[in-house]
């Protein structure tokens, strides 16, 4: 099995790379359905299980922690060039990670969540639809920061080790995102979930207000502004990466 950090595990990492859904919604018609077609044949060879990554006869090992992160936040920033970035993939992890920490709103930010501590896992359930499945953003946010290299999709191992878990269906957690829906009220009533401590999560409602605004600062793209061809290489990808 290739390690992380060889040559072979490189090479690897740089076609993932390469693989940037905002990059080809943004290309002509045609183009962009040729290119998703043939990334999808390639994405149908590749398997992720069980923290390794396997194309063909070869194996490739997935990093984790720290290692992880710091590849998110590479590839991040790449992607943080680009015009929009893709809801939930690494240049809108990177974008929001800079907003969190150095935005317009930090300042106000860091006062309002001075006393929270605990890290939070979003957990989104699977949605038929666009054929995910369960998917899990980790955030590590402390006394009005996010850790660097923190806001990650994760596999649901390292989600439980988060302080919080909040669980909600895709279409609740796109309505938290535009502002529709407000996550703590969702809480209370019990139509989203919640393992850990209600109370202190209560007491957070401006704090997760203005991350939720932050967000929105963002010119993002979700799955469902792709076109038919985009959509199915999407999917494909979400679920190579649920699969982790």
């Amino acid at each position: 099995m290739y390690k992380v950090g060889s040559e072979e595990w490189k090479g690897l990492m740089e076609f993932f790379g390469r693989i940037d859904l905002a990059d080809i919604m943004d290309m002509n018609p045609e183009t962009t359905k040729v290119l998703a077609e043939v990334l999808s044949e390639v994405l149908e060879d590749i398997e992720i299980k069980d923290g390794v990554i396997k194309w063909g006869e070869d194996e490739y090992e997935i990093p984790t922690g720290d290692k992880l992160g710091e590849l998110y936040a590479k590839i991040g920033e790449e992607r943080s060039k680009l015009p929009k970035v893709v809801l939930g993939l690494p240049g809108w992890t990177y974008k929001f990670e800079k907003a969190i920490n150095e935005g317009e709103l930090a300042e106000g930010y860091r006062k309002a969540a001075k006393d929270w501590e605990g890290d939070i896992a979003l957990h989104i359930l699977p949605y038929e639809p666009l054929g995910l499945p369960d998917l899990y953003m980790y955030m590590g946010l402390e006394h009005g920061k996010i850790r660097h290299n923190s806001l990650q999709m994760v596999t649901e191992k390292d989600a439980n080790e988060a302080d919080y878990i909040i669980t909600g269906a895709y279409d609740q957690w796109m309505e938290v995102a535009s502002g529709k829906l407000k996550i703590v009220k969702a809480l209370m009533k019990g139509t989203m979930t919640l393992k850990g401590d209600l109370k202190m999560m209560m007491k957070q409602a401006k704090p997760a207000k203005m991350l939720i605004e932050m967000q929105q600062s963002i010119p993002s793209i979700s799955p469902d502004e792709f076109s038919d061809e985009l959509f199915d290489l999407a999917k494909m990808l979400l679920k190579k990466i649920g699969q982790k």
